[in-house]
């Protein structure tokens, strides 16, 4: 379990997360809560949380590529200044082409005991556990690896209690944050 490095037990979510990991070893569960979506019969809400969302993904690595020349001095001198301005503007469009985790949207997660649901504005999306292959949390955030689909991050308030929550539906595990150095 990759959880990141946490630098105090009183970090927001740390002790809300250790009594959430103690009660699922004890056999109980959180209090469920009413979610405003239709849920498959006996699928049951656990938490909501405002989230931001990012999606591990290439960007498009386009530029503007220039073209100035001239017979004179002058002209010659801007077309090797252009020469050089392209270089530097091919390299930093293969730089933010570069994979990375890119910001796709903002809304409201809604943790169940078989899905996360997400809604963004109008729109709602899940993400079935059956399809998460790996999660971690880095402190900040959660990240979901899923079959055939790019990486998912989700930043969201309390991030601790909401991974110890989410890990023990998605893999069927208790997990716990780490203790505060």
């Amino acid at each position: 379990m990759n959880w990141g490095f946490v630098t105090s037990a009183s970090e927001p979510g740390v002790t809300a997360a250790q009594e959430l990991a103690d009660l699922f070893d004890a056999g109980g569960f959180p209090p469920p809560m009413v979610a405003p979506m239709r849920m498959e019969r006996d699928e049951v809400c656990y938490g909501q949380a405002p989230v931001a969302m990012q999606m591990f993904a290439e960007g498009d690595g386009s530029y503007l590529h220039k073209t100035r020349f001239g017979l004179s001095a002058m002209g010659l001198a801007m077309g090797a200044a252009t020469v050089v301005g392209n270089q530097a503007r091919k390299a930093r469009a293969a730089r933010e082409a570069a994979a990375q985790w890119r910001p796709c949207g903002q809304g409201v997660v809604y943790i169940t005991d078989r899905r996360l649901t997400i809604r963004e504005q109008q729109e709602w999306n899940n993400v079935w556990y059956r399809d998460v292959m790996t999660s971690t949390c880095d402190g900040s955030a959660i990240e979901i690896q899923r079959t055939g689909l790019p990486g998912l991050r989700l930043t969201l308030p309390q991030v601790h209690y909401y991974f110890v929550l989410f890990y023990r539906f998605a893999f069927d595990q208790v997990t716990r944050p780490p203790a505060a150095f």
